[in-house]
């Protein structure tokens, strides 16, 4: 049996393609990446950063590391100041001269440089990781001679302190970016996403080879071996005229290529937390126990696909989790339902539940991500003949979470909180909730082109609500709106909000449905009317959302939240009717459930890729 498990092990790698400075100003997913990073950094917490970046060598065979007290960072081209010149350096000069030491007792001609500034390749990055002040930082410089089993043996001397709880960053690219970035456009539009030239096929070629180096290889000596020979790649000189911007890939492969790394899984950009982390990283497949024969009351499936959710990746780094659990020391399998066969019946199943060995079934429970599950039966459902397996994997999650929201939609709407706005102080709260406004009317919802925002949207519309869609961008609004007849507006544009108030036409928006979180889910509760409710049910930024209680004091709105865990609690028969119900809404709505792609279980971390791939159009299975 193979199943996916958090592992202990050292301290996190990173590795990342800085691009241009211009990332540094700009909203991005690769931007939202690196905070990303940052904020796990600082949970975790980690003791320390130490970097190699792609623009500082030094000649001879000498190594440099920063020892500077007080460095005064390069200036951020073609960015403007404000967004970065308030940020301070923080240099970590113990942690320098103890990297010169280890350097110096493995032969190296290695010096503490207090005269070091900090260069364009690690602090725009290291400030959008940190944007609140970031760690103690050191930072290793490359040899002008670029000699790849020199930068892998920095890597594999310093790789003891990854132990002791430093991060350490390479910071280059898997294409120079000197190669890959059209100047003359960013000088024209001031916009590195506004390029009218596609990457060139041996770029995309190379760096598609680079990246199976790394995930296919993962940890240990092969890794070392593939990214040397990748300097014989046919296509390397094109994505690489200098080597500089490859050497942070050689020392992050001499971080990890060791026996004792053998095994570990990586993306691109990759990193190994001992507790929670980064998913790609921290999940691995191995071979498990069978299953517990069944209880009373329940029954061992085998699975044949599962899907993933973003909540099962926010259990897997901690962010569903705010006790932050020690970790099982057997490990921790994700995953929450899924689609399988009836290995195993314990006592009574058949007579209470009506199940039997051999029936096709969909199944809510934690842990699906394994080849046997142990279920409780009143989590189980038989899959209708005619709904397939890549459908009926995801019966439960979604097609359960839009029902509840619906619910409490129409329950917010039938006992509206008017009479608390009478004791208002601010007259013009007041006479925003007149009585011709108070009626049910706009529903406002994230993430809309998910499956759980159409389906909520569908079965809302149809009993006479108006859903406007927000989404990542007015191009994925068009289509969603041609393709399911609802207002969507995109959250790039720089007047959204006004957009959202013009589709309201001065109806009441008296619910929001958000799971989205941070600054989105803020934004989108000021949008709201006085009295309306933000409806809280998943957190695609692990953010929390800010809220300024007096806004919330004056406008008597609330916020509120609702996820599986509610529906857990219904009666068994409320849940079985439930079920019924839901089974019809999916064959009705079987287009919302497409598939983005599938991948066996010890192929998680391309899975995850996929998974967080932006503009994915369906979900992710896993498969045995």
């Amino acid at each position: 049996m193979q199943s996916n498990k958090l592992s202990r092990n050292f301290a996190p790698v990173l590795l990342f393609s800085h691009g241009t400075t211009m990332l540094t100003g700009e909203e991005s997913h690769v931007r939202d990446y690196w905070r990303y990073h940052g904020d796990k950094a600082l949970k975790y917490p980690v003791k320390g950063i130490i970097m190699m970046g792609a623009h500082w060598e030094v000649g001879g065979r000498r190594v440099h590391v920063a020892a500077n007290p007080d460095p005064k960072p390069e200036r951020i081209g073609m960015v403007k100041s404000a967004t970065w010149i308030h940020h301070v350096a923080n240099p970590d000069i113990p942690t320098a001269h103890r990297c010169v030491e280890l350097l110096r007792d493995a032969g190296f001609d290695a010096i503490a440089d207090t005269q070091f500034n900090w260069l364009i390749d690690t602090f725009p990055m290291l400030i959008r990781m940190f944007p609140g002040g970031m760690p103690p930082v050191t930072i290793i410089s490359l040899n002008s001679f670029f000699e790849p089993h020199f930068h892998l043996e920095i890597g594999r001397v310093l790789r003891p302190l990854r132990q002791e709880g430093y991060l350490f960053i390479g910071s280059g690219g898997g294409v120079h970016n000197l190669y890959r970035t059209d100047w003359k456009y960013n000088a024209i539009y001031r916009d590195n996403f506004a390029q009218e030239k596609p990457p060139d096929a041996t770029h995309l070629e190379f760096r598609q080879a680079l990246e199976d180096v790394i995930c296919k290889n993962g940890g240990g000596p092969e890794l070392k071996r593939g990214v040397i020979r990748l300097m014989k790649h046919p296509n390397y000189r094109d994505a690489h005229g200098t080597d500089d911007h490859y050497m942070p890939t050689c020392f992050v492969a001499g971080l990890v290529g060791e026996e004792e790394d053998r095994g570990e899984k990586a993306v691109l950009g990759a990193e190994v937390w001992e507790l929670y982390g980064h998913p790609p990283e921290v999940l691995k497949a191995e071979d498990g126990p069978e299953p517990d024969e069944p209880g009373p009351g329940q029954v061992v499936v085998k699975v044949n696909k599962r899907p993933i959710h973003n909540g099962d990746l926010l259990v897997v780094s901690g962010g569903h989790d705010p006790i932050k659990r020690e970790l099982p020391t057997n490990g921790y399998t994700p995953g929450c339902e899924g689609v399988g066969i009836i290995r195993a019946l314990g006592q009574g199943v058949e007579d209470e539940f009506g199940l039997h060995i051999g029936d096709r079934v969909s199944f809510f429970s934690l842990g699906s991500w394994q080849e046997l599950a142990l279920v409780e039966a009143e989590y189980v459902t038989v899959v209708p003949h005619d709904l397939e397996d890549e459908v009926a994997a995801q019966l439960f999650i979604n097609p359960v979470a839009a029902m509840m929201l619906a619910r409490l939609v129409e329950e917010i709407a039938a006992h509206p909180q008017a009479g608390v706005l009478k004791i208002a102080a601010v007259k013009h709260v007041v006479e925003d909730l007149t009585a011709s406004k108070m009626e049910a009317g706009v529903v406002l919802l994230t993430v809309a082109g998910s499956t759980v925002a159409r389906l909520a949207a569908a079965t809302l519309k149809a009993k006479g609500f108006t859903p406007i869609g927000l989404v990542r961008s007015a191009t994925s609004a068009k289509a969603l709106e041609k393709a399911t007849g609802i207002d969507m507006i995109g959250f790039d544009g720089e007047n959204w909000q006004q957009e959202v108030r013009k589709a309201a036409a001065g109806r009441r928006i008296f619910a929001a449905m958000d799971a989205v979180g941070g600054k989105i889910g803020a934004e989108v509760l000021s949008l709201l009317s006085p009295a309306g409710t933000l409806i809280s049910y998943g957190s695609l930024t692990g953010e929390p959302i800010p809220v300024d209680h007096v806004h919330l004091c004056m406008t008597a709105k609330r916020i509120c939240g609702i996820g599986m865990v509610h529906w857990t609690q219904l009666s068994y028969e409320t849940r079985a009717a439930d079920m019924v119900k839901l089974v019809q809404m999916v064959k009705e709505n079987r287009l919302f459930f497409k598939v983005a792609g599938e991948f066996h279980l010890s192929d998680i971390s391309e899975a995850i890729h996929l998974f967080r791939k932006p503009g994915r159009d369906g979900t992710v299975l896993l498969i045995n």
